[in-house]
């Protein structure tokens, strides 16, 4: 019996947009997206994600679960060099839009 392989890729996605995956905010708008997947058309998973028709898969690579953590939080983009750390860039993006929600002077009658 052969071992299982798993992959994990990264979606570079141009302009940047929101996929509805689990692990990133319904509202959140990323540029990238790492993901880890056991299908045996890996490709099939990296495309399957809703927005993600326009994105460019630009790393796909034997790994496991850990490996996709670790390119979340301190891997860069080899496409684009910015960093895949796309939680911490949704989490930016909703800090920014409440500020700008209460910065917003209320309507007056």
């Amino acid at each position: 019996m052969s071992p299982v392989r798993s992959w994990v890729y990264v979606l570079c996605l141009e302009p940047q947009r929101g996929i509805g995956e689990a692990d990133v905010p319904p509202e959140a708008v990323i540029s990238h997206y790492v993901g880890w997947t056991q299908q045996d058309w890996p490709m099939h998973r990296a495309g399957s994600h809703k927005g993600a028709g326009m994105a460019t898969c630009v790393l796909l690579v034997p790994g496991t679960l850990a490996d996709e953590e670790r390119l979340k939080t301190r891997g860069c983009c080899p496409r684009c060099g910015r960093s895949l750390n796309y939680r911490a860039e949704a989490a930016r993006a909703a800090r920014a839009a409440a500020r700008k929600r209460t910065a917003e002077p209320a309507d007056t009658l």
